[in-house]
């Protein structure tokens, strides 16, 4: 049973491969392509057969997407492979028409699948990371807006400073020019109060000797008056 099993596998596998009529890589026929990566095509599984023909033995089934290294077309357009297996690398020869440049579609899709995986993963990260941005420029708008606030209470604050001391600058010019005053009427004070002490005494002096010489005309006076009554007193007596 096994045997018949295998059998009837190797001769779909055959078939299969008869029935390809155009090849997918026309253009390499007829030339050697060292070391050129191709892929066995979308068919589920290709034949991998000892030497350049049908009547060769098959040596490997390899599955749809299996990565293999063309060593060289010949002209009947056997392609000699190198694929993997088991960790070694073997040898063995397909028809050309069931290789392809490209990896089987499962292969592009899961390709795809995970590119579209990694994209959306950096698409979150980057939703995260606008969402971040939006929360801190908010955040810098605010803190713009509290500064122009302070900003603008300062310049308030300078400007009346400056003023202020505008206005000090003049009140301490102003309050020199006062002392000055201040001074010089002090020193006009004191000459007057000099003068106004001079002027007493003078005064007090021409009281004085005002007094003394109405004093004196007075007792010239009386003493001129007495003597004519103490002569009558006198002759009365005689």
């Amino acid at each position: 049973m096994k045997k018949s099993a295998r059998s009837s596998r190797l001769l779909v596998a055959a078939l299969t491969s008869t029935l390809l009529a155009a090849p997918l890589l026309p253009e390499m026929s007829h030339a050697r392509t060292d070391g050129f990566k191709h892929y066995i095509s979308d068919e589920l599984t290709v034949p991998v057969r000892h030497g350049p023909g049908y009547n060769y033995k098959i040596r490997k089934l390899l599955k749809a997407g299996t990565p293999v290294t063309v060593l060289e077309i010949n002209e009947e357009g056997w392609a000699h492979i190198q694929y993997p297996h088991k960790g070694k690398m073997l040898e063995g020869w397909v028809p050309s028409s069931l290789l392809s440049t490209q990896p089987a579609a499962r292969q592009q899709l899961k390709e795809a699948q995970k590119t579209i995986k990694d994209l959306n993963e950096k698409l979150q990260q980057q939703n995260t990371q606008l969402t971040t941005l939006r929360a801190e420029n908010e955040d810098l708008k605010k803190r713009l807006s509290e500064a122009q606030k302070q900003l603008f209470t300062l310049k308030k604050d300078y400007d009346h400073l400056v003023k202020t001391a505008g206005n000090a600058v003049r009140l301490d010019e102003e309050n020199q020019q006062l002392k000055k005053d201040v001074a010089r009427l002090e020193q006009e004070n004191a000459m007057l109060k000099d003068q106004i002490a001079h002027s007493e005494d003078a005064m007090k002096r021409q009281w004085f000797l005002t007094g003394a010489g109405v004093l004196l005309l007075g007792l010239l006076l009386g003493r001129f008056f007495r003597l004519p009554q103490r002569r009558r007193s006198s002759w009365d007596e005689l």
